[in-house]
């Protein structure tokens, strides 16, 4: 038995694999901090959107590699996923990078990735496409269930908490869900005073552009998953 380094409390008897799943802006992210933020649990946050925004990210799209062959696909998510992620680290570090250290120019590779997945059409439209392939999630699956073990053998967690926009089919799955007026809210918060009457508009247009992009569709909650709705409730409350 590897010797526990975890601060938690908690010794859990099993890797604990924990993932909040939601539409954007019903407090996933915020709910999944709150988990890894409890001492006693002793898991760490993943957030798989970013994850598969860093893969996308770094995707060639000069015709090099062929987006309707499955298994090239598949075998390209694999390598990345195991040889340009480094998890001994807080934040994770990518390509040797750390995330969120800004570089000569202000920006951190974190920025980078979202702005060009964000604003690029043929990444943003590539991300979307491949969130949906049933081989990614499954491999996303996989390889962090493996993950979530390989960590807890060496005593460095007790699990995840990993954040994704649909549910993997497995372990404990909670789905966090809001009406799409709470969501256009917390949207509308994130802005300055002076920008918030015109960016409300842009709010609204931006959720709906993001729902119908992601094809997002009310998921069948499976024996051991269960939804929260977080209209009226605090993260804390949500938690708990």
């Amino acid at each position: 038995n590897a010797e526990r380094r975890i601060s938690g409390t908690l010794q859990s008897r099993q890797p604990i694999l924990w993932v909040v799943s939601g539409r954007n802006a019903s407090g996933r992210k915020t709910l999944a901090h709150a988990l890894a933020s409890r001492d006693k649990l002793g898991v760490r946050y993943i957030n798989l959107g970013f994850m598969l925004r860093a893969w996308v990210y770094q995707l060639p799209t000069d015709g090099s590699i062929n987006f309707n062959n499955d298994f090239e696909i598949e075998q390209n998510f694999r390598k990345f996923l195991a040889d340009k992620i480094d998890y001994s680290n807080e934040p994770v570090r990518i390509w040797g990078t750390d995330t969120i250290i800004a570089d000569a120019d202000g920006f951190s590779l974190r920025d980078r990735i979202k702005e060009a997945c964000d604003t690029d059409p043929q990444k943003k439209n590539l991300l979307y496409n491949l969130t949906k392939h049933p081989g990614i999630n499954k491999i996303l699956l996989d390889f962090y269930s493996n993950l979530a073990i390989r960590m807890y053998a060496a005593g460095q967690y007790n699990g995840l908490a990993l954040v994704t926009t649909y549910p993997l089919n497995s372990y404990e799955v909670k789905r966090i869900t809001a009406t799409k007026n709470i969501r256009i809210i917390q949207t509308y918060l994130r802005v300055s005073l002076s920008e918030q009457t015109e960016r409300l508009k842009q709010a609204i247009e931006d959720m709906e552009s993001l729902d119908e992009l992601s094809g997002w569709k009310e998921p069948r909650i499976g024996q051991e998953a269960f939804a929260v709705d977080t209209n009226s409730k605090t993260p804390r409350e949500v938690v708990d």
